[in-house]
C-alpha cells in the first residue's frame, strides 16, 4: 500500500522535473504516449514521424493499453503523459480532460468482393467483431437490431489486427476503421463491402490530466496530433 503512494508521488515529481527542464528547450525531452494498438499503427505513428523529422533528438515512448480504462489508470498514475483513444470515456476524476481530435469512417471488409443491394442480405454472412463492451461493436449491433437483421457472429476478437487477419483467411466479414486497412484495400488483400445505409463514425479522443502537460506534450498535441 505504501509503495502505491510513493510510486505515484515520484511520478508526479518526475513530471514537475521534466516541465522545469523544458523551460529553455524541449527538443531533447521525452514524450510518453498511451494509445490502443490499432490507433498506434496508423494514426499515432504518422504524428510521431512528423515531429521526429523536425526534432530528431526528441524521445518518444509509446505505451499500448488493452482498454481505455487501462489507459486512464496509466494516466492517473503518471505513467503516460496523455492518451489517445476511440472509445466513449466515462470518468469521475475531475482532473481528466477529454478533447475530440477527429472522426474516422468505419467499413465492412471481406476476403472476396461482395455486393449488398438490400439490407436483409446481411443476414447470410458470418461476422468477426470486437469485444462486446466496445462502443463500435455496440453501435453496429444496435443498427442490426433496429433493422430486424439476425447477425451471425462467428468470432469475437478484441484486437483489430487479428480481426483483419481472420478476414484474410476467409473466416467472415469484419468491421474496422477504414484508415487502418487503406493499404490492404489498395493491394486487394481484402475488399470493402458497401452497404445501403450509413455506418457510424469513430471519434478519436485526446485524454490528459489538467495542468500536467509539459511544453513538449503541448507542442506535439497542437502542431502534430492532427
Amino acid at each position: 500500500e505504501l509503495y502505491e503512494y510513493v510510486d505515484k508521488s515520484l511520478s508526479i515529481l518526475e513530471t514537475g522535473e521534466k516541465v522545469e527542464n523544458e523551460k529553455e528547450d524541449f527538443s531533447s525531452s521525452t514524450i510518453v504516449i498511451g494509445s490502443l494498438s490499432h490507433l498506434s499503427s496508423f494514426y499515432v505513428m504518422d504524428c510521431i514521424k512528423r515531429i521526429k523529422a523536425d526534432y530528431p533528438k526528441l524521445k518518444i515512448e509509446l505505451v499500448t493499453g488493452s482498454t481505455v480504462n487501462n489507459l486512464i489508470e496509466l494516466l492517473e498514475n503518471h505513467k503516460i503523459d496523455f492518451a489517445i483513444d476511440s472509445s466513449i470515456i466515462h470518468s469521475e476524476n475531475k482532473e481528466i480532460q477529454i478533447k475530440e481530435l477527429k472522426n474516422l469512417d468505419n467499413i465492412f471488409i471481406s476476403k472476396e468482393q461482395i455486393e449488398v443491394k438490400d439490407i436483409k442480405q446481411l443476414e447470410k454472412y458470418e461476422y468477426i467483431l470486437g469485444a462486446e463492451y466496445s462502443n463500435t461493436t455496440k453501435e453496429l449491433v444496435n443498427i442490426f437490431e433496429k433493422n430486424n437483421i439476425n447477425m451471425q457472429r462467428l468470432l469475437t476478437i478484441d484486437t483489430t489486427e487479428l480481426r483483419i487477419e481472420a478476414v484474410k483467411k476467409g473466416l467472415g466479414i469484419s468491421y474496422v476503421m477504414k484508415d487502418i486497412v487503406k493499404e490492404k484495400l489498395k493491394n486487394k488483400e481484402i475488399y470493402e463491402v458497401n452497404v445501403p445505409f450509413e455506418l457510424p463514425k469513430s471519434k478519436i479522443h485526446l485524454i490528459y490530466l489538467k495542468g500536467h502537460l509539459s511544453k513538449a506534450d503541448n507542442k506535439f498535441i497542437k502542431s502534430y496530433l492532427k
